[in-house]
């Protein structure tokens, strides 16, 4: 029966990489079913699929039934795992995720922060999740305008990030592109300007021309050059974002 479990677990994981979310569900659920029947309601691998589903439900928008899945996830690893355990701040994560989705941002905040205290204690400071606790915190400080927050989080995941993938990264670049915004948010543009221009620096070399982030960085400093009454290279850079 839990060989059977894996390969629903599978074939749904397959359908949700495809973007197929009701056949996700579907086999999800089976899954489920048939591990709950096998282990009972409070074994890790339950939890696990609980986590899947609240995955799901988030990319489809029903952010309550996301939360849902990803609480019923978190209780049981919180009652099952150590407290240090790495799919337990993943649960945080997945939480604070689904919380965010629904604009519910200082739960979002406790929970990611959750996730964040986690993995200091058992991470190496590269590693890719410490870089995703500092984006996702930052991007919980922007949402609500605490920008200097947002900066000083935003500011770690490119520190983690370039000890991980190296200066000329694309993802160095999107960091790049949330400082910027974050300074731009506070009307500083001379540091928003900065990080503009190293993250097209950086997808001008490493995306291709017409890669969606590379539209986005040129609309932003479109805005930039507007603000600041320099119309030229405004309409310049919006007409290379609609290029794109």
């Amino acid at each position: 029966m839990l060989d059977i479990a894996v390969s629903y677990n599978n074939i749904g994981s397959a359908y949700e990489i495809k973007g197929d979310y009701q056949k996700a569900i579907e086999f999800y659920q089976k899954a489920l079913k048939l591990k709950i029947k096998e282990l009972g309601e409070d074994h890790a691998d339950v939890a696990t699929t609980f986590n899947n589903l609240g995955l799901v439900y988030d990319c489809m928008g029903m952010y309550d039934q996301a939360i849902k899945y990803q609480a019923l996830a978190l209780e049981i690893r919180e009652r099952k795992l150590d407290s240090k355990h790495p799919d337990l701040a993943t649960s945080f994560n997945n939480l604070g995720s689904a919380y965010f989705s629904k604009k519910m941002y200082d739960e979002a905040l406790v929970n990611y922060k959750k996730a964040l205290e986690i993995r200091l204690k058992t991470l190496h400071e590269d590693h890719p999740d410490l870089a995703t606790s500092y984006n996702n915190i930052g991007a919980v400080y922007y949402t609500k305008g605490s920008y200097d927050r947002a900066i000083e989080y935003y500011k770690k995941d490119l520190k983690m990030s370039m000890l991980r993938l190296g200066p000329d990264h694309p993802s160095i670049a999107i960091s790049y592109n949330n400082i910027g915004s974050a300074f731009d948010s506070k009307g500083m543009y001379k540091e928003a300007l900065e990080n503009y221009n190293k993250s097209v620096k950086i997808l001008m070399k490493r995306v291709p021309k017409r890669h969606p982030d590379l539209a986005a960085v040129y609309k932003n400093l479109g805005f930039i050059y507007q603000k600041l009454s320099n119309f030229k290279e405004a309409i310049m850079y919006y007409s290379q974002a609609l290029d794109i």
